[in-house]
C-alpha cells in the first residue's frame, strides 16, 4: 500500500524510493516489527485480502513537545485504493486512537508535506499540525509535517 500511495506520484527518485523500501519494508524488518511488543499492527481485511492497516509505536517520543507525559507514534496508516472513500480510514483512525489511549496520553504522526490528501484527512480526524521534521527517503531529505492529538 505504501508503494501504491507514493510511487504513483512520480516525484521521488526511483533509487531513493527503492532504498527506503529495502530499509523499511524488507521481510526481516516486517517480522521484527510484528513481533515487537512496543508496536501494534492492525489489519483491516475483506473477502479478497487486506483493505488497510495501521501501526502504532509506543516506545517513541514525538519530535516536537506535545506537553503530555507519554505519546505513541502512528507510524503507518494506509487504506488500499479500492477502499478509499468508503469510511474505512475513519474507522481505522478511531480504532488507532482508542488503542493509543490505552497506553499513552497522545498520538503523533509525520506526514509528507506534499501529501495534501492525507493532510486533509488527518485534520478532519481532529489532529493538529504541531511542527515539522525531516524524513529521509533514501538520501533525499524531505519535510514531514507533524500532526498530533492529545487527551
Amino acid at each position: 500500500m505504501f508503494v501504491d500511495t507514493y510511487a504513483a506520484q512520480n516525484v521521488n527518485n526511483q533509487a531513493n524510493f527503492n532504498a527506503y523500501l529495502a530499509e523499511s519494508f524488507s521481510p526481516d524488518i516486517q517480522r521484527s516489527e510484528l513481533s515487537d511488543p512496543a508496536k501494534i499492527t492492525i489489519w483491516a481485511t475483506n473477502d479478497t485480502g487486506p483493505a488497510g492497516y495501521y501501526q502504532l509505536v509506543f516506545d517513541r517520543s514525538a519530535p516536537v513537545d506535545l506537553n503530555v507525559a507519554s505519546v505513541c507514534e502512528l507510524k503507518r496508516f494506509y487504506v488500499d485504493q479500492p477502499w478509499q472513500g468508503s469510511g474505512l480510514a475513519y474507522r481505522q483512525m478511531e480504532h488507532a486512537i482508542d488503542q493509543a489511549r490505552t497506553r499513552a496520553d497522545g498520538l503523533w504522526l509525520g506526514v509528507w508535506s506534499e501529501n495534501d490528501h492525507a493532510i486533509r484527512f488527518y485534520a478532519r480526524a481532529g489532529l493538529q499540525r504541531r511542527g515539522e521534521v525531516t524524513f529521509h527517503l533514501g538520501d533525499d531529505p524531505q519535510q514531514d509535517d507533524v500532526y498530533a492529538l492529545t487527551w
